[in-house]
């Protein structure tokens, strides 16, 4: 995807990719790198999908990195892209998967109806389980791996790939939403979904940056059939 009106000097440009279809989205459940089985075979064939499109794009603008999540559905989307561009998947500490605690391993409705304020975005503040990260530490850990990945990549394009909870992460700190800011809206995050954020860097702002969203949710490449059945499924806020 090229952006016009601009050089590669003064802009960051930061591709985020859902993963495919994976095993903990048959079976709804909350399941971190350890439990993480991977993609389905819908999944494979998504993310080949996914690493075509992003081939193409490359001789337009060129990526020089692709960051993946450590669970395995992650990888397992990461992976075909750097191949077709003759990269290697990286990792980053910050750039990971949220910390669910307890609920590691049990499903969606089950944790949210056990909820103490009946859903998440109700007490961003309240883990939703014992042991697990807050909305404000996901934030926090998510504003690390943006601030460490422009200091190695500032000027460039980069792929990041992960999960529903990293792609609305990177929102809110990006746009800098409010806590509450899930109770009155959620963006949709389909299966190797590509959202772009334009990060430019004026000498005037005394922010580090000032971001566009540029696409989101672009799942062009997928057949019309999966496009169409991501709008008729019901889906949690995760995985």
């Amino acid at each position: 995807m090229t952006i016009t009106g601009t050089t590669a000097a003064d802009v960051t440009q930061i591709d985020l990719v859902r993963h495919g279809h994976s095993h903990s989205n048959s079976l709804q459940k909350i399941h971190g790198p350890r439990l993480c089985q991977g993609l389905t075979d819908i999944g494979r064939g998504q993310a080949a999908l996914l690493a075509d499109r992003i081939r193409t794009e490359h001789t337009d603008t060129a990526v020089t990195a692709v960051y993946s999540t450590p669970p395995a559905r992650a990888h397992q989307t990461a992976q075909p892209i750097a191949d077709a561009l003759g990269l290697e998947v990286e990792f980053l500490d910050h750039w990971r998967y949220p910390e669910y605690g307890s609920a590691e391993g049990r499903g969606w409705a089950e944790v949210y109806a056990g909820h103490p304020a009946g859903h998440p975005a109700l007490a961003p503040d309240h883990p939703i389980a014992d042991g697990a990260e807050t909305h404000a530490q996901v934030r926090a850990v998510t504003l690390q791996a943006i601030t460490e990945l422009l200091r190695r990549h500032r000027g460039k394009r980069m792929v990041l790939a992960g999960s529903t909870e990293n792609v609305l992460a990177v929102y809110d700190v990006l746009l800098g939403l409010p806590a509450d800011a899930r109770i009155r809206w959620k963006p949709a995050v389909g299966h190797t979904s590509i959202t772009t954020f334009c990060l430019r860097h004026p000498s005037w702002s005394p922010l580090p940056w000032r971001a566009e969203l540029v696409r989101a949710n672009d799942i062009a490449h997928l057949p019309a059939a999966q496009q169409a059945a991501r709008f008729r499924t019901p889906s949690v806020l995760g995985a």
